[in-house]
């Protein structure tokens, strides 16, 4: 059996000038992943969390506590952007490790990406609803392929 893990980042709002604080896309994935691996990727992300933000929790914090703690793109980014060498490194090693992490699993996304136009409209409700049109038919189209 196979699951599709669902999320979003960013906001469906519009985006009204190239100044604004309002996030220029809207990305809709999912990670479709044996759930037999389901376990194992847990723990692996997790102890991923721990090596790359050791003091985000308290280390009496229960070891499941970790899964609480998000890791936001906004914050991966906003270190790979800036000036700080080390910041950088460390982000990109996280990523680095993530991908590497997900390839181990063999996990499979899908998703869409929307680059919202400056100005422009931009019909959350109906970019929401085709993504996860488009999600569900991708999920399908693997399990029917898997013949899971």
């Amino acid at each position: 059996m196979h699951i599709c893990y669902v999320d979003e980042a960013g906001c469906t709002g519009n985006l009204p000038s190239p100044k604004s604080p309002i996030q220029p896309c809207f990305v809709i994935a999912g990670i479709i992943i044996d759930q037999s691996a389901l376990q194992l990727l847990t723990t692996d992300f997790l102890r991923l969390k721990r090596q790359f933000y050791p003091n985000a929790l308290p280390p009496t914090a229960p070891y499941l506590e970790w899964i609480r703690h998000e890791l936001k793109g906004a914050e991966i980014r906003r270190s790979i952007r800036g000036n700080s060498r080390r910041k950088r490194r460390h982000a990109l090693g996280l990523l680095d490790k993530f991908v590497d992490l997900m390839r181990r699993h063999h996990v499979t996304l899908v998703g869409r990406l929307w680059v919202k136009g400056i100005g422009a409209t931009f019909n959350g409700t109906s970019v929401y609803t085709s993504s996860m049109q488009s999600i569900c038919k991708d999920f399908q189209q693997f399990l029917t392929e898997a013949q899971s």
